[in-house]
């Protein structure tokens, strides 16, 4: 089964990598200019133009010349008579020509990027994807499917990857480089200290539990922490803190979604008819309305041979009386007219008698501008958020260091196939010829 990936498979992949940015992210590459050459250094460049002169020691004698080579102890062969191997000293005889693996190239890791100087390994992407991979993998029906679907995913890790990193970079260029190790070192060990102590103040049962939990180590999660602190004040001092909401704001934003705070109601009715050329069929709606048949049951009978079998539930725009309950006119004026419960008919319209039921109204509770207030108040506040973070981080990408998206994704990719994909498919195949 051939499973390299075509051109047609990477279109595909670099079709999902900009449907997810929506614009292309240009690759930045690490400026690393080299001095220029300067002239060759002496020895004399080295000494104070006022120091004595340097003392140069005596030649050292001549080591002996190396003893002459011992005489071979391996006796002669015998002829006829087969000897022992022997060890002998020196390099061993090694044949030549080149060594031929064993099965197919797996490509167990590489390097496929980097960002700020900082290089990124397939294996640091696809570790954080491992189960969302597994399953596309299995799901996948084809491997162009499988290709847009899983280069999508690895896309938004790298974005999410090359954002964080960014913002670490510039919350830690913030703080003194002469109090970043003391000031990060107190503070890892306050998080190890805070994990071990909802674990009964044992270290090592944090660790267990981390490691079964989540994977990683109790170092890790404390560098973990740590690098979201750092994230989130870098966010809320470059962008979050210029964020504000006013009164106004709130009062617009209630106007233009009036009708979610304030929702239309439901009427239900129901419409009984019978010929109107036929007596005995009005005549027995008339007769189960007057025993106090329910209409539900009615419109649902063999009596009602002009009606609907079901019930009509149409949205009100405000009141019964203003709202359009039928299409039909010469029902829906009569319709408006109703209280819940009550019902009016015959109606003659188009060679049929009619009977309408308004059966129910629901009308859900709305919300008043003062009980909506500090729901919209967050929401604003979430999207201007949303925003000014948008905005500050395009400004990092913009002058950020960073290898472009398109080829880091589909080096990953290629590899996330030869992992995932293809086991899967190979398993598949074998459990279908099973």
């Amino acid at each position: 089964m051939e499973h390299r990936m075509d051109a047609t498979t990477l279109a595909t992949a670099r079709l999902a990598l900009v449907l997810t940015l929506g614009v292309g992210v240009a690759g930045c590459a690490i400026q690393n200019p080299l001095a220029d050459s300067a002239e060759p250094l002496g020895a004399g460049d080295f000494r104070a133009t006022d120091s004595p002169p340097i003392a140069v020691a005596p030649p050292r004698p001549l080591a002996p010349p190396p003893p002459p080579p011992l005489a071979d102890p391996t006796p002669p062969a015998q002829p006829g008579v087969e000897s022992d191997p022997i060890a002998t000293v020196g390099e061993p005889d090694l044949p030549t020509g080149t060594a031929r693996p064993i099965g197919d190239e797996t490509v167990i890791d590489a390097m496929v990027g980097q960002i700020n100087g900082v290089p990124v390994f397939a294996n640091e992407i696809l570790g954080e994807l491992d189960g969302v991979l597994r399953d596309l993998a299995r799901r996948s029906t084809s491997q162009r499917e499988w290709a847009a679907a899983a280069g999508r995913e690895i896309v938004i890790e790298l974005r999410q990857r090359t954002e964080d990193d960014l913002l670490l970079d510039e919350a830690r260029s913030r703080i003194p480089r002469e109090t970043q190790a003391i000031g990060f070192r107190n503070f890892l060990e306050t998080i190890r200290r805070d994990l071990a102590i909802g674990e009964g103040g044992s270290a090592a049962a944090a660790e267990r539990r981390l490691l079964e939990d989540q994977g990683v180590t109790l170092a890790q999660k404390a560098q973990q922490t740590l690098d979201e602190r750092l994230i989130n004040q870098e966010l809320y001092q470059q962008a979050f803190s210029r964020v504000s909401v006013s009164g106004r704001d709130v009062e617009i934003r209630y106007e233009r979604e009036f009708d979610r705070f304030n929702p239309v109601g439901v009427a239900k009715l129901y419409v009984v008819g019978a010929r109107a050329d036929d007596p005995d069929a009005a005549q027995r709606v008339t007769d189960s309305l007057a025993s106090g048949t329910p209409f539900s049951e009615l419109a649902a009978s063999d009596a009602n041979t002009a009606g609907l079998k079901s019930a009509i539930e149409p949205r009100l725009t405000g009141q019964v009386a203003d709202s359009k309950l039928l299409d039909i006119a010469e029902l829906d004026g009569p319709a408006r007219t109703l209280e819940v419960g009550e019902h009016t008919g015959p109606i003659e319209y188009s060679g049929r008698l009619f009977w309408v039921h308004l059966a129910s109204v629901d009308r859900p509770e709305g919300q008043s501008l003062y009980e909506a207030q500090a729901e919209l108040e967050r929401q604003i506040e979430l999207e201007r958020r949303e925003a000014a973070r948008r905005k500050y981080i395009s400004r990092l990408l913009q002058r950020g260091s960073y290898d472009d998206f398109d080829k880091m994704m589909i080096s990953i990719l290629e590899i996330a196939t030869a992992r995932y994909y293809v086991p899967a498919q190979e398993a598949a195949a074998s459990g279908g010829s099973q």
